[in-house]
């Protein structure tokens, strides 16, 4: 767990104001857009010396960016694949798995002949899926190959550039049927969970967390916030699961 001095909490707790206030730089998974703008208020009240900006994308994407030199705080990925793709310019100490999450199957308007992935091969239609070097995609693959349907299905997925793209094909009745994560689900009324993975299946899916080298103590007091009870509750009603959950 990241501690701060208690000095320093002090200061980033009573300190800041409206004028004022650090910048913390966050790349977040775009699977993470809907928790942490939710809760992004009760970060800065807690601490009002700090100004967080968030940034979401695909994992693969920040770890592009971070790679060619972009400047950050803190990355959030949804994979630890991308953390390490970038791990010179991240402090090690600060790397932390603080979500999991699972793969699920959502539907729009299709009848209910689909319980789980297992039925798709015997319905028609295109499927949605992120793209292949998007962890959600990666994901999704892996437990296709793993289930024998993987080469059944790919003629007819239908690609997005992160996972909240393969969720709005689904949502606006572009595809049927379309691989998601759990908490995505619940951020529409326009999908209906199908399916999703049982808890401990593979592949785990696990939000790694990690500051930049060049980052100051902001970015670690968001960090210890991470682990706070209020942000793991909010998380846990978002759909997400506790790092320690599986």
């Amino acid at each position: 767990m990241i501690r701060l001095a208690p000095a320093l909490l002090l200061c980033l707790t009573t300190c800041g104001t409206a004028d004022a206030r650090t910048p913390v730089d966050v790349f977040a998974a775009a699977s993470l857009r809907e928790l942490l703008e939710g809760q992004a208020g009760s970060f800065e009240a807690r601490y009002p010396g700090l100004d967080l900006r968030l940034a979401f994308a695909a994992s693969s994407t920040h770890a592009r960016q971070i790679g060619a030199g972009a400047a950050f705080d803190v990355f959030l990925s949804a994979d630890a694949d991308s953390v390490e793709r970038v791990a010179a310019r991240v402090a090690p100490e600060t790397r932390t798995v603080f979500l999991v999450n699972r793969l699920a199957l959502v539907a729009g308007d299709a009848d209910g002949l689909v319980r789980s992935p297992h039925d798709l091969p015997a319905v028609e239609g295109p499927i949605a899926i992120a793209a292949p070097a998007v962890p959600a995609g990666r994901y999704a693959r892996a437990w296709l190959a793993e289930a024998g349907i993987l080469e059944a299905l790919a003629p007819r997925f239908v690609e997005g550039r992160n996972v909240r793209a393969a969720l709005a094909q689904v949502a606006t009745g572009t595809t049927a049927y379309g691989f998601v994560y759990a908490s995505d689900a619940r951020i529409t009324d326009r999908v209906r969970l199908v399916w999703q993975a049982r808890a401990g299946e593979s592949p785990r899916i696990e939000y790694v967390a990690g500051a930049s080298l060049a980052a100051g103590e902001g970015a670690r007091a968001f960090l210890a916030w991470l682990g706070e009870p209020g942000f793991r509750e909010a998380a846990r009603v978002a759909g997400f699961e506790a790092a320690e959950a599986r």
